[in-house]
């Protein structure tokens, strides 16, 4: 079973909020929303039944023996001009062409809208904490940082600088080179686990660019970052309440079947 959030970025507030949880099982596709999107109706402007049509109530889970289109259009077509270009900048081998692989080392970002899907950080063979990404708020640097960006290399680290005083967010980290020029920040919604790994860990975590991809690769894909640390003692990833499905257990219950673009109650 392969588990991916959807998170969503208000126009309103600019501030990320996780809506969702995707995951895909041994005969098909489930959605279902997650505490996070109570709160995002109540202070960011969310409205499912606009924004997610496909799934107009919060309170119900949704399945499909296929890939629900909203998240299936996220994926480029084998067609495209550029798709070859395109595994480059995700650094995917063609190979691995599993709907969901395309989803998580893309995180489904298109320009259009502001949603993004991410996995549960990994575990590796050594016990520790990996999580990839591409970074964020590029597209709000100076020239000069933006500049800075493109001479950038696999294998560079990066630094993390709290910022208290960033009016849009206090919790954000500021991402820089180690001679201090900025390039990004992590993105909102790993901010929890990153904080408590960062805090909780006996060594040292390290930030490493995996790879920087020039124009005409869109500034959402410009710059991906891996981050390892150790994995704490007892330490759960995405354990807070934003993480925490609406519907209990939905896997008890067949849901509300999806096909196509219209929807039934089984």
């Amino acid at each position: 079973m392969i588990t991916l959030f959807l998170a969503w970025k208000s126009p309103q507030t600019r501030s990320w909020h996780v809506i969702g949880r995707l995951t895909r099982e041994h005969d098909g596709y489930r959605f279902g929303y997650t505490q996070g999107a109570e709160d995002a109706q109540r202070n960011a402007g969310f409205n499912p039944e606009q924004m997610l049509p496909m799934f107009p109530a919060t309170n119900e889970s949704y399945w499909s023996s296929e890939l629900f289109a909203p998240f299936r259009n996220r994926i480029p077509s084998e067609s495209r001009p550029d798709f070859k270009e395109y595994l480059k900048w995700l650094d995917l081998d063609q190979a691995a062409s599993e709907p969901m692989m395309f989803l998580i080392k893309s995180a489904g970002r298109r320009a259009t809208d502001d949603f993004e899907l991410f996995p549960v950080p990994d575990l590796d063979r050594d016990g520790c904490f990996i999580s990839t990404f591409f970074v964020h708020g590029i597209r709000h640097l100076p020239p000069a940082s933006l500049e800075r960006v493109s001479h950038l290399n696999p294998g560079d680290k990066l630094e993390i600088m709290q910022e208290p005083g960033n009016a849009h967010d206090p919790l954000a980290l500021k991402l820089q080179t180690i001679d201090r020029a900025p390039v990004g920040y992590c993105p909102r919604y790993l901010l929890p686990d990153i904080r408590t790994v960062v805090a909780e860990c006996v060594f040292p975590c390290e930030f490493e660019i995996v790879r920087v991809n020039p124009p005409p690769a869109p500034l959402q894909f410009r710059l991906l970052c891996r981050m390892t640390g150790c994995w704490p003692n007892g330490f759960v990833p995405m354990r807070t309440a934003e993480f925490q499905p609406i519907c209990n257990d939905p896997t008890q219950s067949p849901g509300r079947a999806v096909l196509g673009d219209a929807s039934q109650r089984e």
